[in-house]
Order: structure tokens, then C-alpha cells, then sequence
């Protein structure tokens, strides 16, 4: 502004200003630490080595120099924090530029004298990144800096102004915002070079937000209004701030503020706090620290509620110094750390008055504990007359001796509308709930209830209460509907003055005792068995641990079974430990109960445990079904005390049952020895086995223990082969597979290692038996049946033999009980089923049958490719079949036929086999596909399709003719000379697992030589094919009678070439008899421009001049009248066309069309034409119906064309084959009523 210099009455005295600047910072006179080892560096550091410049180390890991005093005063009021490296170290670190003048600064550009003199009468103001803005005016720079702006001014020696950038000029206090650039914390920050990489561990940078509330204007009574945002960012670790201190300044009094607060993400964080009379407001916030994660920004805003009644002053919050921040880590930033100035105005907002709800507490009644929705507060919040009102949060804030983990699912309950509004898991460190986000909305005048609701977790004899007031301040966010700003809530009579509410007492805890959903089921257990489990029940505690000193168990016998033979009698929790115990029963009466009393001390921890009784049953137990054992806690036997009341325990907190309230019994136990069924089971069904099959499965055998009281260990089983006089030699290699142990989580299948050789049976002449002893027993679940796999190879000789295998005799299989060792003895197994007879067969079969769904003869055009021809079912016995030759066969007729096809594919299940470009057909009309082995497999018992594909050749290359033509499997000459008849077909397939190859004539549709052999249906190759359809506008439904309706609409489209239409035939057909119309019968084109044919009543007349060939003169017969289905016909086509030659039928005159075309047809090759017949309805009876059909007519006698459609392609020769009819013939039109 140099208008300011020109006034002369502010002028820059700057050898004043100046004078003490010197041209180095002069540190020499400075008592620094000398360098010693390596120093430790962080991001922010101050840095100098044995020479006087200080620099700063930046995030980059270079340092950058303070070029004069003026710079370094800019941004640091003293030395104290310079590091002192050796010359050498910091050499190492590299140069990374001049430190600039800190932004928020103003400044004048200097000489290099001194004393310096101003070079550039222009003030500029410093923004981020040394940007330099001319301020224009004195007035601006006041309005901008203060009265005292002068003062502010730094000067910039002109040597170091390329150091800078100059931009836009500063018209007016809005083009520059204060704010924003004193939130400029650092070097870092000013350079760009925060987040340029991972910051130093264990630093914390404070710095004013860029987002800082900008001043304004703050109503007396506002509540939680936003001074500061300050940021936080930590270096490379996390830090935790546990507290903070907050410095008032400004022109205000520190009593305006009734508290002060802080903010992370818009919920308050510790106590709200009052200010001391050095004008701080102190947080504690060890409970529930901030967190600022490694190299990451939390921003923390400082607020405060605004007293009702105020001196309208000027405040400012901020953070005065480093050491106001509690934490461990070093803190950094240019402090002051300062937000705006906010002034207190006399304008009154809404009010919140806050009562005591219908249903809130009144008295200590006391909350069990382990009540569910349990309502500890109920607030009632009204809004004032001035506006309404928008409650945004409120936080429950824990009162009482209770431990935060005693309550759970802290909810904030809507009693107004009967709805739950949020809901917190669990209390914060702070043992708050916050219920952020609310947005419940007050008209004026208007109220809602509002309850804090909880469910409890445990604190017997201890105190809670949900408080809704910090103890300074309340802990409701509410702001006006019309002004927008937080309002502090007013007390009507709400809990205590002091803002505490109603405290209630935790009532003591409480035990009950019932049977586990995990005791054992109701089964057997093994006599001679050691802590087997008998029961297990449920002992729940609520509220808190409680001590058991005294509890009992009963011993409920069946009527022959003695106490005395249950001993070891022991209580055991989740993971093993024993609880009490063990005692042994004495009694020794059959049927007598006795209950065991035990005296050791144990702990029900909180919660829902699994205690489990065990115990010992002799081995003399077990002898009759009425053995049976069940353990009971008999009703009222449990002495024991709360951990932290101290009380004596009941079934329920208030009560004076001791438990348990009933008895708890386990389920009944019959004490019982180990039993092994063996059972052959029907599966594996009556099959075939070829030679040389590997690893096949001949039987399978159940073991099963569920009859006894005990798992048991198999130790070897001996099967046994029956087939009659028949070797025994040709069946090696027999192996056991099964589950080594089903008692155990992991399933498997595997080969049971044996101890002896398995490789051949003992042939006993009429019997063969094989003996498994197995390396390690197989052990079977009393739970659970197991089942074993046997499993042999069979040699390449004595087909046709066959083999039953079972378990023949108890004696067959060596088995003790797992629990007791007991060898199980005859009476203790079982063997039951006769296995299924497997026949050896020499080789596998192959059977070749039309596939149920096989293409139907179609019409096929030039160029068109991937047309499915045949579809055949191929089927495996005995053994996967594997076909690596066979032959594909085209009834082509001529050369000429053989070049309409340029390939032929060949896929499985819809996969292409073979050559991926296809086969071509030679001039034997043979293709032969040879594959690898392994390509295609059909495998045993199964089938798949093979489908014969093929492509047709050019137009150019097909020459129209009406043969047909047909494809399939070459028979046994590889041709079709067999084919719909008894054959074979001509294919190489050998079986996989006996690697012999079948025999050629076996392969038919049967697969034995008795079958026969098959190609597909007829199909024709023309130049072009036409495809008739219904059009979608054709009429149909209700019409009004009379000449000229349309009656059909259809559609001709030509695939592969042009075609010309030869004739079509239409047929009338319905019920309408009653139409006496005479007007012509036209066929049109779509959009009516062309007429192709027009029949007139007078020509129709003179053809069916004996209509039904019966000799009787029809007179004159109308064409639109369906009479006699398929007699009223009438063809239209090319002049001279001939028709069908129908013997005795000459006086029909049926050899010619009915009327020529006065226009050819012609649709070209990819397009479609439509075409419209119209016809003289009148007289059409009412409910009587019309319907127009092209195609072959039902009464051939009566029929002008074999199809109903003939046409022709370029090549001339003309189409109208019955065998394979037009695409989309027959066609039929819509049904016409009237």
C-alpha cells in the first residue's frame, strides 16, 4: 500500500522496526548441548551444527534453513528446543531450501544494508507456500490484522524475494482469510510436506483446523457452541492424549461461559469443565483417552455453553502452550494455537425445560441383576414459545458403585411414540452411552418423553444410576428450529438440582440349577467303565459369582442296580477341573436310591456353566435291562453365598427358596456290556465286474454298537466268499476300507492297514475266506453305525465265475469294549445278510440308440452352419467304455450332393470332440473321427449323447434338388447300408478297466449283436429356404362382416438366396357356413401397394364345378364360406402352374391354379415380406367363426399343391415336398368371430 508513505502520516520507521534484526540468527553467545553419538531426529525437529544457522528438519527428511532472525521469529519465540548435530551429521541430512516468513504475517521488502531501508513501499500479507499479496490499504490491513498491524510487519531481505511468489492483490478484508492461514501449524504444513510420507514415531503436531469456526455472533444461553477446531497428527505410532488444557482469551469475562467442552466427531469427550482463575478449563481424560492413530489427523473441537446472562463480550478458546497436552508423546506446533473471536449478543433463542417423566423413578426399588429393559430415567423435554426444538444427542452418563460391565444394551426409548431410538451396546470408558444422530423434532410448545433403558449384567450389592448431566453441564444437545443454535436446557424438575438422578440398588444374585441341553441322551453306558459321563447340568448364577460351600447329588437306580456299584461318584466343570468330589455309593440294596452329600467349596462363575457328573460303574453292573442309573440334584440341597453381597443364595434375588426350586435329573442310563452287530447290507446291488477291473467293490459291512453300552474296538474281521464250485483264484489284492475310529470328529474312508497278507483267499472248496487283522483296531461309536468297504482286483482269467462276499459267523469278527477292555463273546455279536452275487464278465458292452430327442428333417440353406443332423444315447455296462474310432456317414446321392456339406463336427453332451475345424466328407461320403484314448468315455452304468453336426457350402456350390439326405454312424461296411435294421456299427471301443476291445457286432441298439442300426431323418440342401410365419398384426377375434377383410396376415422370409414364389393354397375353414359374400379375394402386399392375385366369385365357380366329386352340380359355391373342411380351397400362383393330379377327380379342375398372379412374389435373400389376403365376409352368421390356414390339405383329393407353399431359389427348381415341408407350414391364422 503505497499510498500509506505518500500520506505521511503513517510512515514505516523501520531502522525502529529493523534495527535489531542482524543478517545470521547469532546463536554463537547460546548455551547449547554439544553433540553426542547420533541424535535422534523427528519430523519438526530444530537443528545446527557448530556454525550459528538454525534449520528446521522437515517430513522429507531434509532440512531447511531460517536465512535471517526475522524468518526464524516468525515461526519460534526462542531456542530452547534447537538440536545440536555434528558437522558431519548434518551434512548427511541433504539441503532442502529456505525456511520462508510464516504465513499470517505481513512483510516489506528490504535492502542487504545495514541498517536495512524499505525496497518496495507495498505491505504484503504471507499466505501458505510464500505466496506475497499487496495489501491496497491501510484500512484493509486493519480491518484484516488489528489496530496494531504495523508492528506485525516482517521484513524480507530482496536477495532472498525469489524465494517467494507474488499473487492476487488484497482489495478488501473478505479477499483474505485470517483464519485459514494461522492454521498453518508448521514448516511441514507451509512446504507441502505433511503427508509426503510416514511421519517420525512418537510425535504429536497440534495446529488450527483449516475448517475452524470462523467469529461470529453467539446468543446468551446457547449451548455447545463451537469455538476451535483444533487438529491433532500423529507421526508413526499411535498416541493417546489423556488430557487437556483449554485457555480463555479475548474481552470477556470468564463467568459468560458456564462450561467448556470438548468434541471428537461431534460427541463430548470427558467432563464437561468450568474455567479456573487463570481462565483454563482442565480435562482429565485417562478413562477414555483420544486416540490418534499412526500418521493420522483427529480433529478436536473446543466449545462451550454461553451463560443466560452475559456481558455481550468477545471470547476465544485455544490451546496455549505444548505442555498443555497430557500424553507421552513430544508435541509439537506454534502455540498459541488460537480460533476466532466469538461475541456474545442480546438476542433470545428457544428454551428446552426439561421435567421428570410420568414414569421415571422416584425411589430406590432396587433392579435385579439380570433385568432386561430396566428403566432408570424418563426426561421430559418441552420447547418454548419462541421456536421449536431438535434434539441431536444425549448421553447417559453412569452413576453409582457399578462396574461398566453390569449393564448392557443401553437404549434410548421413545415413550411418546412407543419406539426404541437407539441403542449402545456397552458404556464407553467413561461409562456413557452416547445416542448420537437422534434428529427428534418439537414444534413449539410441544413435549416428548424420552427414557434410558438397560439391560443388566451382573453387580449385586452395588449402586447404578444413568445421570443426564456431566455434573457441570447437561449432557443434551438441542438447538432451535429457527435460529439454529444450541440451547442449554433448563431445569424444571428433573432429577436433583445437581443434575443426579434416581439411584438404585443392584439386588444380590441368585443361582438356579436344571438338566443341560448336553447330558447325555437317554442310552446305555458300559459296565467296567471309568468316569463315564452320567449327567450334566446347568448351573446358572445372575448378578454375581456365587460360592457354593454344600450341595448334593442323588444316585436314582433301577430296580437291579446297587448305589454301591456307582463309584467315584465326581462333579466336573466346562474344562475338566473337578468340583467336588468324588464319593462312592455304599448302598447295596438293589433299587435303593442314596444321595451323596458334598462339602467341597466351589465357585458359580456369573453366567450359564456346564457342570458334568461322572463316574465309575462296577463291572458287576449290567446284567439285566433294569439296570439303570440317573443322577439327580435333589430339590433344596445347594448352600451358598454371593461373592459380592455376601448374601445367602436363593433361586431368585429376593426370594427364600434355596436351590434348587425342583429337582434337576439327568436322563436314565442302562448300564449295559458292549454288543457288536455285523450286518452284509443289500448294497452294493447284483452286478458285473469285468477282468482285470481294479479296486472294485464287491460288499460292504456295517458294524454296529448301538445295542450295547460302549464303543468298541474291532481287532479283526474274516470274510467269506460263496460261489459254488467256482475258483477262488481270480479275485487278489482284498482290502478293507472304512473310518478308522467314528468316534472322533474327522470322517474318513480309507484302506485299513492289515497286519497280515490280504493278497489271496483261503479256498475252502465250496467257500473262500479272507482274514483282515488289522495293524490298528477299528474302533466303532456306541452311537453310531460304521461301515467297511471291501474292496479286490480282479485277474484277467475265469470270466463268467461269480462271488458273494458276507461275514458269516459271529465268530468271524474279534471285538472288545473300549471303555472296559471286555472281550465281547458270542452272545455279544451279531451277524445278519447274504451280500449280492457279482458276476466276472469278460468285457464291457456298448449300446448306440437314437437319442429320444434327435433333430426332426428340416429344410437347410446355403451358408448355414452348426445344423444338429443325429443325436444318438450312447450306453456302458460293466466298465467304463472308451471309443477312439468311428466312422460319420452322408447319404449324399451324388458329387453333387457330397459338396452342399463343407464339414462335419462331432460333439459329447454338447462338447466339440475331435478336430476343432471339423472333418470333411470324402468321395465315399465317409468321414472317419479318430480320438485319442481317454477322449471319450462313457462310463459304467451311465450314458451320453453324440450329436453329428454339420455346415452346408456356399449357394454357388449347392445345386437345389428335392433328394433327401440323410447322416448317421457308419454301420459295419461304414456306410448306410444297414441302416433301420438289424447291424452293427463300425466303431473301435475298448474297455477301461479290462483293457479288452469290443466286438464290433456287439455294438448296436441293444449292445449284444441282436440290435439294429440307425441314421436321422430325411434333410434338404437348397440354395435358399423359405420360412412362413403368422404375422403378429393378423387379425384374429371378433370382426365386422362384409367384402374386403382381411382374413390373414403372414409373413415370408428368405434364408440363403432369392426366392420366387410358385403358389400358395389357402383353406377356409370354421363355422361361419352362413357367408354369402361375393366379392373378389385379393392378396396383397403389407402396405396394400401391390396386388398379387384376385380371385373372383365367377372364377371360383368354374373350378369347383362339382364340389366333392360326388355328381351334383354346387351351383355357385362362395369363396369365403367354409363348407366342408378342406373343400373350400383356393390356390393362387404363377400362370400355368401344375398342381396335384388326383385320380377320378378331373372334374374338379384341380391340375391348375384356382387364379394366376398379376404379380410375382419375390423376397430377397435376409429379408422378409409381408403379406395380407382380404375376402368378402357378408353374411358371416353371429357367433360363427372363420379361420384361414396355408399348408397340405387335409382332404388331399381336393389339393392344388403338395405342401401348401412351393416356390423356387435361383437355381429354378422348385420346392413343394409333403416329406420335409416349408419352414413354419402349417399355418394357421387367427380365429375370426362375428
Amino acid at each position: 500500500m503505497n499510498d500509506l508513505i505518500k500520506t505521511g502520516k503513517q510512515v514505516f520507521t523501520f531502522a525502529v522496526v529493523l534495527s535489531t534484526i542482524a543478517w545470521s540468527v547469532g546463536l554463537g553467545a547460546l548455551a547449547l548441548p554439544l553433540a553426542a553419538n547420533a541424535v535422534t531426529l523427528a519430523s519438526g525437529d530444530l537443528i545446527k551444527g557448530s556454525g550459528t544457522a538454525v534449520y528446521y528438519y522437515g517430513n522429507d527428511e531434509k532440512r531447511y534453513v531460517f536465512p535471517y532472525a526475522a524468518s526464524y521469529n516468525s515461526w519460534y519465540t526462542g531456542f530452547g528446543t534447537v538440536k545440536t548435530l555434528s558437522d558431519a551429521e548434518l551434512i548427511a541430512i541433504p539441503f532442502g531450501g529456505n525456511v520462508t516468513a510464516r504465513p499470517a504475517r505481513l512483510a516489506q521488502v528490504v535492502s542487504m544494508d545495514t541498517p536495512w531501508t524499505v525496497m518496495d513501499s507495498k505491505v504484503y500479507a504471507v499466505e501458505k507456500g510464500g505466496v506475497l499479496r499487496w495489501v491496497k490499504t491501510a484500512a484493509t490491513a486493519s480491518a484484516i490484522f488489528g489496530a496494531t498491524w504495523e508492528s506485525q510487519i516482517v521484513a524480507i531481505p530482496e536477495s532472498l524475494l525469489t524465494n517467494y511468489t507474488i499473487g492476487s492483490e488484497i482489495n478488501a478484508a473478505g479477499d483474505y482469510t485470517l483464519a485459514t492461514q494461522q492454521a498453518v501449524a508448521s514448516v511441514n504444513e507451509d512446504k507441502g510436506l505433511v503427508g509426503g510420507g510416514t511421519g517420525v514415531a512418537g510425535t504429536l503436531a497440534i495446529a488450527l483446523a483449516s475448517d475452524t469456526p470462523a467469529a461470529a455472533s453467539v446468543p446468551k444461553s446457547a449451548a455447545d457452541v463451537s469455538f476451535t477446531k483444533v487438529n491433532l497428527t500423529a507421526g508413526s505410532s499411535d498416541v493417546n492424549v489423556t488430557g487437556l488444557k483449554v485457555t480463555r482469551t479475548g474481552l470477556g469475562i470468564d463467568s459468560n461461559l458456564s462450561s467448556v467442552k470438548l468434541y471428537v466427531d461431534g460427541v463430548q469427550r470427558g467432563t464437561s469443565q468450568s474455567l479456573g482463575s487463570t481462565h483454563i478449563a482442565t480435562f482429565t481424560l485417562s478413562s477414555n483417552p483420544i486416540v490418534v492413530p499412526a500418521n493420522s489427523t483427529v480433529a478436536v473441537v473446543l466449545g462451550a455453553n454461553i451463560a443466560a446472562a452475559t456481558a455481550y463480550d468477545q471470547h476465544i478458546l485455544g490451546i496455549a502452550n505444548a505442555t498443555d497436552v497430557t500424553t507421552t508423546a513430544t508435541v509439537t506446533g506454534s502455540f498459541p494455537v488460537n480460533g476466532n473471536v466469538m461475541s456474545l449478543a442480546n438476542v433470545t433463542i428457544g428454551t428446552a425445560t426439561l421435567y421428570n417423566g410420568a414414569l421415571h423413578p422416584s425411589a430406590d426399588t432396587g433392579t435385579d441383576p439380570d433385568d432386561e429393559d430396566y428403566r432408570f430415567t424418563q426426561l421430559k423435554i418441552t420447547a418454548g414459545s419462541t421456536e421449536g426444538l431438535i434434539v441431536s444427542q444425549i448421553t447417559a452418563v453412569k452413576n453409582g458403585t457399578a462396574a461398566n460391565t453390569d449393564v448392557k444394551n443401553i437404549e434410548l426409548y421413545n415413550d411418546t411414540t412407543g419406539a426404541t431410538i437407539a441403542t449402545v451396546a456397552a458404556l464407553n470408558g467413561d461409562g456413557r452411552a452416547v445416542f448420537k444422530d437422534l434428529n427428534i423434532t418439537l414444534a413449539k410448545g410441544a413435549s416428548v418423553e424420552l427414557s434410558v433403558r438397560a439391560d443388566m449384567n451382573g453387580g449385586s450389592g452395588r449402586t447404578i444410576a444413568f445421570d443426564l448431566h456431566d455434573g457441570t453441564s447437561y449432557t443434551i444437545m438441542v438447538k432451535g428450529a429457527t435460529y439454529n443454535v444450541g440451547i442449554t436446557p433448563s431445569r424444571n424438575n428433573f432429577c436433583a438440582a445437581a443434575g443426579t438422578c434416581q439411584t438404585q440398588t443392584i439386588n444380590q444374585g441368585y443361582l438356579t440349577v436344571s438338566k443341560s441341553a448336553s447330558t447325555p441322551a437317554t442310552g446305555k453306558v458300559a459296565i467296567g467303565g471309568t468316569q463315564v459321563p452320567l449327567a450334566a447340568f446347568d448351573f446358572t448364577a445372575a448378578g454375581e459369582n456365587i460360592n457354593v460351600t454344600s450341595s448334593q447329588l442323588s444316585l436314582v437306580t433301577g430296580a437291579a442296580l446297587m448305589a454301591s456299584e456307582i463309584t467315584n461318584v465326581t462333579l466336573y466343570d466346562s474344562t475338566g477341573a473337578i468340583l467336588a468330589g468324588p464319593q462312592d455309593g455304599t448302598t447295596a440294596v438293589d433299587g435303593t436310591d442314596q444321595t451323596l452329600t458334598f462339602t467341597d467349596a466351589f465357585t458359580v462363575p456369573m453366567g450359564t456353566n456346564v457342570f458334568t457328573v461322572k463316574a465309575d460303574i462296577s463291572s458287576s453292573a449290567g446284567v439285566t435291562t433294569t439296570d439303570t442309573i440317573a443322577i439327580s440334584v435333589p430339590v433344596n440341597t445347594i448352600t451358598a453365598k454371593g461373592a459380592n453381597s455376601g448374601k445367602t443364595t436363593y433361586t431368585t434375588s429376593s426370594g427364600s427358596t434355596v436351590p434348587p426350586a425342583t429337582a434337576a435329573t439327568g436322563n436314565v442310563q442302562t448300564c449295559q456290556g458292549p454288543f457288536l452287530a455285523i450286518v452284509t447290507p443289500a448294497a452294493p446291488a447284483a452286478g458285473n465286474v469285468v477282468l482285470n477291473a481294479q479296486d472294485y467293490i464287491f460288499a460292504y459291512f456295517d458294524l454296529d454298537a448301538t445295542s450295547g453300552g460302549e464303543d468298541v474296538r474291532v481287532s479283526s474281521v474274516t470274510v467269506t466268499s460263496t460261489s459254488g464250485s467256482e475258483s477262488f483264484t481270480d479275485v487278489t489284492n482284498l482290502e478293507l476300507w472304512g473310518d478308522p475310529d467314528n468316534t472322533d470328529a474327522t470322517v474318513q474312508n480309507i484302506r485299513l492297514e492289515t497286519s497280515n497278507s490280504t493278497t489271496t483267499m483261503t479256498d475252502g472248496g465250496a467257500t473262500g475266506t479272507q482274514l483282515f487283522t488289522f495293524k490298528t483296531p477299528v474302533v466303532v461309536s456306541k452311537t453310531a453305525v460304521s461301515r467297511l468297504t471291501l474292496k479286490t482286483d480282479v485277474l484277467s482269467a475265469n470270466n463268467d465265475t461269480s462271488h458273494t462276499f458276507k461275514v458269516n459267523a459271529v465268530g468271524d469278527v474279534v471285538a472288545t469294549g473300549k471303555s472296559s477292555g471286555t472281550t465281547l463273546a458270542a452272545g455279544s455279536k451279531s451277524v445278519s445278510g447274504a451280500g449280492q452275487l457279482q458276476t466276472i464278465q469278460s468285457v464291457g458292452t456298448l449300446k448306440i440308440e437314437k437319442a429320444g430327442d434327435m433333430p426332426a428333417g428340416v429344410q437347410i440353406a446355403s451358408s448355414t452352419t452348426g445344423i444338429e443332423v443325429m443325436k444318438y444315447k450312447l450306453t456302458a455296462a460293466y466298465e467304463d467304455i472308451d471309443i477312439t474310432e468311428l466312422p460319420l456317414y452322408y447319404v449324399a446321392t451324388n458329387a453333387a450332393g457330397n459338396a452342399a456339406v463343407s464339414k462335419v463336427y462331432l460333439y459329447k453332451d454338447g462338447a466339440l470332440l475331435g478336430s476343432t475345424t471339423g472333418y470333411a466328407f470324402n468321395a465315399s461320403y465317409l468321414a472317419t473321427v479318430t480320438l485319442p484314448a481317454g477322449t471319450l468315455i462313457i462310463p459304467k452304468d451311465s450314458s451320453i449323447y453324440l450329436s453329428i453336426k454339420v455346415d452346408t457350402t456356399e449357394k454357388a456350390s449347392i445345386t437345389t434338388a428335392t433328394t433327401a439326405r440323410t447322416f448317421g454312424l457308419g454301420d459295419s461296411d461304414s456306410d448306410n447300408s444297414t441302416w433301420g435294421g438289424a447291424g452293427s456299427y463300425n466303431i473301435t471301443a475298448t474297455g477301461r478297466s479290462s483293457g479288452t476291445t469290443l466286438t464290433e457286432t456287439n455294438i448296436d441298439s441293444i449292445g449284444d449283436g441282436n440290435g439294429n442300426v440307425y441314421g436321422s431323418n430325411s434333410f434338404y440342401i437348397f440354395k435358399g429356404v423359405l420360412t412362413v410365419s403368422l404375422n403378429a398384426s393378423t387379425p384374429s377375434g371378433t370382426q365386422t362382416a362384409g367384402a374386403g377383410s382381411e382374413a390373414l396376415r403372414f409373413n415370408l422370409t428368405a434364408t440363403g438366396d432369392d426366392l420366387t414364389v410358385s403358389e400358395i393354397e389357402f383353406c377356409v375353414n370354421g363355422t361361419a357356413t352362413a357367408v354369402t359374400g361375393t366379392g373378389d379375394v385379393t392378396l396383397k402386399s403389407e402396405d396394400l401397394g401391390t396386388t398379387y392375385a384376385t380371385l373372383t366369385q365367377a372364377i371360383y365357380d368354374g373350378t369347383w364345378d362339382d364340389l366333392g366329386g360326388n355328381g351334383v352340380n354346387a351351383g355357385t359355391y362362395y369363396q369365403m364360406d367354409p363348407g366342408v373342411t378342406g373343400q373350400s380351397c383356393f390356390s393362387m400362383g404363377v400362370t400355368g402352374e401344375t398342381g396335384v393330379t388326383v385320380a377320378d377327380q378331373a372334374s374338379e379342375s384341380i391340375t391348375d391354379t384356382t387364379v394366376a398372379f398379376t404379380n410375382t412374389i419375390t423376397i430377397g435373400a435376409g429379408t422378409t415380406k409381408v403379406v395380407r389376403l382380404f375376402g368378402d365376409t357378408t353374411g358371416a352368421a353371429s357367433t360363427k367363426t372363420l379361420q384361414v390356414s396355408i399348408g397340405p390339405n387335409s382332404t388331399s383329393a381336393n389339393a392344388a399343391t403338395t405342401s401348401g407353399l412351393s416356390y423356387a431359389d435361383t437355381s429354378g427348381t422348385e420346392v413343394d415336398t409333403v416329406t420335409v415341408i416349408t419352414k413354419g407350414l402349417p399355418l394357421t391364422g387367427g380365429s375370426l368371430s362375428y
